[in-house]
C-alpha cells in the first residue's frame, strides 16, 4: 500500500510539474494561411489550373488557389463582384465624403440594395466601404438600377 501511495504522489507531482511548464511556455502561434490548391483565379477572374510554379506563392498568399475547379469558379464570381464593388465605392466616396462608415447591404428576399448604418459609427468593419450615407446611397441606386446581385446569393 505504501508503494502505491508513493507512486500516486509521484504521478501527481509530475502532472503538476507538466502543467506548470505548459503554462510557462505557451504553444507557438502559427499565423493562419489559406489552404493551397491546384486551381487558381487570375487577376482577370479567369480560372486556370496550376501546372507550373511560376507565381504560385503569390497566388497562394493572396488566397487565389483552390482545391477544386468548382470552388475556384465560385470564387471567381465572388472576386469579380467585390473588386467591382470596391471600385464603385471609390468613385462614390470621392464625390460624397464624410467621416462615417456605411455598408451597402443586399436584401435577398427583396433582391435589392439598401444602405445599412450601424448605431455606433466610430469603428469601421471590413464591410464598411462607404464614407458617407450619400456615397452608399448612390452606390445602392446604381447597383439596383443595373441589377447587381450578391455573388453568393441564390439565383432566381
Amino acid at each position: 500500500m505504501g508503494r502505491l501511495k508513493a507512486a500516486q504522489d509521484e504521478i501527481r507531482i509530475v502532472k503538476e510539474s507538466l502543467a506548470a511548464e505548459a503554462e510557462a511556455t505557451p504553444e507557438p502561434v502559427i499565423p493562419w494561411e489559406p489552404k493551397s490548391g491546384r486551381f487558381y483565379v487570375g487577376l482577370s477572374g479567369v480560372l486556370d489550373s496550376l501546372n507550373t510554379n511560376h507565381g504560385y506563392r503569390a497566388l497562394h498568399t493572396v488566397g487565389r488557389t483552390f482545391q477544386t475547379e468548382e470552388a475556384a469558379t465560385r470564387a471567381s464570381e465572388f472576386f469579380i463582384f467585390y473588386q467591382r464593388l470596391y471600385k464603385l465605392a471609390l468613385e462614390c466616396n470621392a464625390k460624397h465624403f464624410d467621416l462615417g462608415y456605411f455598408t451597402a447591404s443586399y436584401r435577398t428576399s427583396e433582391r435589392d440594395w439598401v444602405v445599412y448604418t450601424r448605431q455606433n459609427e466610430t469603428q469601421q468593419t471590413p464591410c464598411d466601404l462607404f464614407t458617407s450615407r450619400l456615397a452608399a446611397q448612390e452606390a445602392c441606386d446604381i447597383m439596383n438600377r443595373d441589377g447587381w446581385e450578391l455573388s453568393t446569393s441564390p439565383k432566381s
